[in-house]
């Protein structure tokens, strides 16, 4: 067998137990019941001389049918406008300026915080984020107590009040980004009698079901709450209400500064999750035999998430400290090791950008010289000559070819835009203007046998004026 042959074959294997590590079982959402102290279930509505009260913990229909009068249609978000369409959406709907509610998310009857909850059962892959080393680290298992200290704060921001009667429903729908530091979205479902309307979660060809209803009618307390936490980008539907009125509460969820409003009072976890530990292991392996990557070269991981950008200037450096589940153990596990890795917006197949350029929509002539000078960005995939601009003759970079560990979907390849959002999935409540998704690609440099962890980047372009170009 050649070197040639034996070193592909060699790849193969590492890519293999890589993408093993990297297969994350767990359900895109946490979920659960919550007992409540009853004077925390009134809910007050309505505005100037038309006030109302609804007492959840002895909840009447004739109170809920008031509830559905004072609200308005609910509408939802499609080509950034909003739309009110009863074969997508069925429900009613009041703006946070329009009720006030005694929830406190911070702790309740039980001693139980819901934000805890959120942060134990959601944000297992994020708990890693903060532990940053440019240096590998040689200790592990230490990173383990660095988590005490190094909590990110989230805060949880009221958005509406949603009333589903008999025959409502919503279809299959993304949330609206309402920030860049935006990872989540809380339902919590308020007692009433009803049934159907479970939440379906959709995400990477798997479904998961929360049926609240029956959550409800099982929790050992009358007085209690569901609660369902999940990430934004995770399309899911309302299934139809067969019975009763399913009433929701509904708050966006943000990362925050640290010591920001609300910071969890007990540590995120006194171990290392396990599939990060796995994964850390299978790379350390990889790096640590010559025969993996030789020469060096670029390890691609396609993101299992979308992230919010701001969609007048769509920069991505801030998702660095956004990521989600694995897409988050992935870069701690590199960051570990002493690697260079950082996200990129791909297009075509062809180059590497941090962020959106201001001009330009194909790689071609000035535009890919810009975007290699001024943007940082990397050839990728294909070796091209092109024209310089203004008949300066012709200039070639060298390409760096990425393996890829994880695929990409169609979603992390950007053609004609450089987000590229669904056209056949809805945003939920009302269209944002200035937020939009993207899903960007997570490049690791891998340096030559024996000096991992220097990287290899690509060599610089000479350099030109500003005058050269629009850019």
């Amino acid at each position: 067998m050649s070197d040639k042959k034996e070193a592909e074959n060699s790849n193969e294997e590492y890519l293999g137990v890589l993408r093993t590590a990297l297969v994350d079982n767990n359900p895109p959402f946490c979920s659960g019941t919550l007992p409540i102290d009853a004077k925390d279930l009134l809910l007050y509505y309505g505005e100037g001389d038309r006030l109302g009260r609804v007492d959840f913990s002895n909840v009447a229909e004739r109170d809920l049918e008031r509830l559905v009068r004072a609200c308005e249609p609910a509408k939802f978000g499609r080509n950034k406008e909003d739309v009110y369409d009863e074969s997508i959406r069925k429900a009613g709907k009041l703006d946070a300026d329009k009720f006030a509610t005694k929830i406190d998310l911070t702790g309740n009857a039980s001693g139980v915080s819901i934000l805890d909850a959120i942060r134990f059962g959601l944000l297992d892959g994020k708990q890693m984020e903060d532990t940053k080393s440019s240096e590998p680290d040689d200790d592990w298992e230490s990173m383990s107590d660095s988590l005490h200290e190094s909590t990110k704060s989230i805060r949880a921001e009221l958005y509406k009040l949603n009333i589903y009667g008999k025959d409502g429903f919503f279809k299959s729908h993304q949330d609206t980004p309402r920030s860049t530091d935006m990872f989540g979205s809380l339902v919590i479902v308020l007692p009433t009698v009803h049934a159907g309307g479970a939440l379906v979660f959709r995400h990477k060809d798997k479904e998961w079901v929360f049926d609240s209803a029956r959550a409800l009618a099982e929790a050992p307390q009358k007085a209690s709450i569901a609660y369902v936490a999940f990430f934004s980008d995770v399309a899911h539907e309302v299934s139809v209400v067969e019975a009763g009125y399913r009433v929701t509460l509904t708050y966006n969820l943000y990362f925050a500064p640290p010591l920001d409003l609300y910071t969890p009072r007990i540590p995120t976890a006194s171990t290392i999750p396990t599939n990060l530990t796995l994964f850390r292991t299978a790379l350390a392996q990889s790096l640590a035999d010559p025969s993996f990557l030789p020469s060096g070269g670029l390890l691609g991981f396609g993101l299992h998430h979308q992230y919010p950008v701001d969609a007048n200037r769509q920069a991505l450096p801030h998702i660095s400290s956004v990521l989600k589940g694995s897409d988050a153990l992935v870069l701690t596990a590199c960051q570990a090791l002493g690697l260079h890795a950082a996200v990129y917006l791909l297009y075509d197949d062809a180059l590497l950008l941090p962020e959106e350029p201001r001009h330009g929509t194909e790689i071609e002539n000035s535009f890919l010289r810009g975007a290699l000078e001024y943007y940082d960005g990397r050839v990728v995939n294909d070796r091209r000559e092109f024209d310089e601009p203004y008949g300066g003759g012709k200039f070639a970079y060298e390409k760096e070819n990425i393996i890829w560990v994880t695929k990409q979907t169609v979603y992390n390849r950007v053609k004609t835009e450089y987000t590229l959002v669904r056209e056949d999935l809805y945003f939920g409540n009302e269209a944002g203007a200035q937020f939009t998704y993207a899903t960007p690609v997570l490049i690791a440099d891998i340096g030559p046998a024996g000096a991992r962890e220097k990287g290899k980047r690509p060599s610089e372009p000479e350099a030109f004026s500003d005058s050269d170009s629009d850019f």
